[in-house]
């Protein structure tokens, strides 16, 4: 990250949030808050950086590709742009069919249902959402990728949403892994600069 994005005007800060999903979690800390609250007012008096949302891009890959849609979905006022790579964006579908992810997801969320109706659901979002500062959504999947369908069924719901205008999507031949993400994280980078006004 630090080579690719010395060809752009970029500071890039990248949070440890454990494995928590990007939320305050059930049984544990509260990431979210420290994410979307504590670490932007630090980052602001550590290296006195621009606020406005035209200068503020957010992305993030499979637990993180979730993590960067749902802030940008929560919050599109204060964003220019959102990608979500390989993106874990149907949280409720994995939780019913994947039995191994029960404990796990248990321990962010409590349970399915409060899950279901709450702002982790990024569905919700989608459905109650606005885009008064109308935030790009750069959604990218390899077709290999065990989240693929779960990209898909996300894609066909952004696209009917205040979100869908300003979403775009990109697929290709790759599996979730690091080569994929290396090479596509690049394509965001640059998409990221050519939104920069």
């Amino acid at each position: 990250m630090e080579r690719y994005a010395s060809d752009y005007p970029f500071i890039i800060v990248m949070p440890q949030v454990e494995f928590s999903f990007y939320t305050d979690m059930y049984e544990g800390e509260p990431y979210w808050t420290y994410l979307t609250e504590e670490l932007p007012q630090k980052l602001r008096q550590w290296f006195h950086i621009s606020t406005k949302a035209e200068k503020t891009f957010v992305a993030g890959l499979s637990m993180g590709g979730y993590g960067a849609f749902k802030w940008a979905l929560k919050y599109p006022e204060r964003f220019k742009g959102s990608a979500s790579l390989s993106g874990a964006l149907d949280v409720g579908s994995l939780w019913q069919n994947d039995p191994t992810r029960k404990k796990t997801f248990h321990r962010i969320f409590e349970s399915l249902e409060v899950f279901e109706k709450s702002d982790n659901n990024l569905y919700n979002l989608l459905d109650v959402g606005q885009n008064p500062n109308e935030c790009h959504f750069i959604q990218i999947c390899g077709t290999e990728d065990f989240l693929y369908e779960n990209n898909k069924r996300f894609r066909n719901k952004i696209l009917t949403s205040y979100f869908g205008a300003k979403s775009s999507y990109f697929e290709k031949s790759g599996v979730h892994d690091w080569a994929f993400w290396d090479e596509m994280i690049q394509r965001v980078l640059k998409e990221f600069s050519l939104l920069l006004t």
